[in-house]
């Protein structure tokens, strides 16, 4: 580099598809430990599943939720179309939504509800995969435990 050389470091690069080349959006991948496994000598039934979100963007998300230490290609239960946004009151999104025709607020965290049925299980995982952007927060579950005995219903 000589005295008339720029003093800015950076990067250039030159496009030479002519549009050919569309990027791809990374897949973010939120995978949970087996949940209960401290218990799962005791079987429970695995009724919802909340996840706690901030509401950023419009999107959709895939939930595969496993059993009993068992992560196979087939999931117990699966919802490719698990919504990012909170459907009641919709917020407004940035490069959706119409300058004057709408207000900002700040983006609120929310519970997402996905009911599943995961009937006398001893643990189970889930893993949240989407390509839209995504702000997790965090989860909760609901169970019903199952008493041992003849009056035990496992189905």
């Amino acid at each position: 580099l000589g005295e008339d050389s720029p003093t800015e470091d950076g990067v250039w690069l030159l496009d030479r598809s002519h549009g050919q080349w569309i990027p791809q959006a990374p897949t973010a991948q939120i995978e949970s430990n087996w949940i209960t496994w401290t218990d799962s000598p005791n079987r429970k039934s695995m009724k919802t599943i909340y996840l706690a979100l901030r509401e950023s963007y419009k999107g959709s998300a895939t939930l595969k939720v496993y059993r009993d230490w068992r992560k196979t290609e087939t999931p117990a239960y699966e919802d490719s179309n698990v919504t990012l946004h909170p459907v009641e009151d919709l917020p407004p999104f940035w490069d959706i939504t119409t300058y004057g025709e709408d207000h900002w607020v700040r983006r609120r965290p929310y519970w997402k509800r996905i009911d599943i049925s995961l009937p006398a299980c001893e643990v189970f995982k889930f893993i949240l995969e989407t390509t839209s952007p995504i702000e997790f927060i965090g989860f909760a579950f609901d169970e019903e435990p199952k008493l041992g005995g003849k009056a035990t219903r496992t189905t």
